[in-house]
C-alpha cells in the first residue's frame, strides 16, 4: 500500500476488490478482509472515497443452509464483495479529458452497488470478469489515462483497458500468468494497437 500510494499523482485513484467477509479454518472462523484494509488505508494514508458492493448478475439464487429450518447452525452465506475506491492527494481530476461511460453504467456506478458477471472459466486463482475493470476504469479515469495493475495475474485488467482506450502497466511474478496475460492481450487487440510500433 505504501509504494501504491508512493506511485500514484496526486489526484491518482486506488481501487481494491476485496471480500466484505469470509470463513476460514474450514468456516470455524469468521474474518473481515476489507476491515482489515480499510485500516491498512488509513495508516499509509491513502484517502477513502467509497466503497461499492457487487455481485455476480447471472448468479442463479445460492443458500447454504448449514442447519435446515433449526437454529442449532445456519450457515449465512455473503454474496458480495467490495471495491474500495481511494485516491492519494485531491479526489477531483486535475485535468479534463474524454469519457467513454455511458448514462446506465454511471448511473449504476455512483449506486453504490454493482450488479457485474463473474469469471467462470478459471484463468488464475483470483478471478474476475472483465466487467469488473471496465467500471472500475470507465468511472474513474479518462481515455489515454494510465492505469497501473500491481497484481496483473491473467490480464484482465490490461484487455480492459485495451477495450477502453487507456494506457497500461502490470507487474506478475508468476511466469505461467505472465504468459496467460501475454497470450489473451494479443488475441484481445487489435492488429494496430498490437504491432503499434510497427504500423
Amino acid at each position: 500500500m505504501k509504494e501504491i500510494k508512493r506511485v500514484l499523482k496526486p489526484d491518482g485513484r486506488i481501487c481494491l476488490n476485496i471480500l466484505l467477509e469470509m470463513g476460514i479454518e474450514d468456516n470455524k472462523k469468521r474474518v473481515s478482509p476489507y476491515a482489515e484494509f480499510y485500516n491498512l488505508f488509513n495508516k499509509v494514508g491513502i484517502k477513502i472515497f467509497g466503497s461499492p458492493v457487487w455481485v455476480d448478475s447471472h448468479r442463479v439464487k445460492y443458500t447454504a443452509w448449514g442447519s435446515w429450518l433449526k437454529p442449532s447452525s445456519p450457515y449465512i452465506y455473503n454474496p458480495y464483495e467490495i471495491v474500495m475506491i481511494g485516491y492519494k492527494d485531491v479526489w477531483k481530476k486535475q485535468k479534463d479529458g474524454k469519457s467513454n461511460i455511458s448514462k446506465e453504467e454511471f448511473m449504476m456506478g455512483c449506486s453504490g452497488i454493482w450488479k457485474l458477471r463473474t469469471q467462470a472459466q478459471e484463468i488464475t486463482k483470483a478471478n474476475f470478469h472483465t466487467d469488473l475493470p471496465d467500471m472500475c476504469i470507465k468511472l474513474l479515469s479518462y481515455e489515454d489515462d494510465l492505469v497501473y495493475d500491481p497484481f496483473m495475474g491473467g490480464g484482465t485488467t490490461a484487455i480492459s483497458c485495451i477495450n477502453n482506450k487507456r494506457n497500461y502497466i502490470g507487474s506478475e511474478i508468476s511466469k505461467e500468468y505472465h504468459k496467460t496475460a501475454e497470450t489473451r492481450m494479443a488475441n484481445n487487440m487489435a492488429p494496430n494497437l498490437f504491432n503499434k510500433e510497427k504500423t
